[in-house]
């Protein structure tokens, strides 16, 4: 009901935060990248662990899935989170137990903290989209991930629907499939480029 009469299966994956080492996952918007031609896509995020603050359950900004994407590049490529100041102020903790399934829209804005707790925190995630949600060329990994999308409910269709006039492309700087993994590089870049500015001998 939520993405029409016309409904395909997109993609499946388990977020793994294992005790005490669970990484962080920085700001982002998952519409950023997998470019659809219009935002009717959720994920619904099924938690097999209680998930809490102290082991880095998902945070959200609540509204912000009505807004413009945000700027999820830097020097022109694409980094894998937002890259302009993100205010957080109404972030918001999904806390729940185990058996819990979140609904999350790919515009909404989410991030979460490493895990500090004892305790191992797994996310099974489902993503469904509109059947007028055609994706967006970005290179060979579109047409990979597009021979794994499934009819769920009524019919496939040939015509797109459009949300927005311009979208912009994630063009990509390291050859990995991973969000996190571009994620870390950014970070690792980010952080040599600050060293560089500060360095003493310069």
């Amino acid at each position: 009901q939520l993405l029409g009469s016309n409904l395909l299966f997109h993609y499946s994956k388990i977020n793994m935060k294992p005790a005490a080492i669970g990484s962080v996952v920085e700001w982002h918007q998952d519409l950023s990248y997998y470019p659809l031609t219009n935002h009717d896509s959720v994920s619904i995020l099924f938690y097999l662990d209680d998930a809490t603050s102290g082991n880095g359950c998902l945070q959200v900004i609540p509204g912000c899935h009505r807004s413009p994407l945000m700027n999820h590049t830097r020097d022109g490529f694409f980094q894998g989170r937002i890259t302009d100041p993100v205010d957080t102020s109404g972030a918001a903790y999904l806390e729940g137990k185990a058996g819990s399934a979140i609904f999350l829209h790919c515009m909404t804005p989410h991030a979460s903290t490493t895990n500090t707790s004892s305790l191992p925190r797994r996310t099974l995630i489902m993503s469904y989209r509109a059947a007028d949600a055609f994706p967006i060329y970005v290179g060979p990994a579109t047409v990979e991930a597009e021979a794994h999308v499934r009819l769920v409910r009524g019919q496939r269709l040939n015509v797109a629907r459009f949300s927005v006039t311009e979208f912009p492309i994630p063009k990509q700087q390291h050859k990995t499939a991973s969000l996190y993994e571009l994620q870390e590089l950014s970070r690792q870049q980010a952080s040599s480029e600050i060293g560089r500015s500060w360095d003493p001998a310069e």
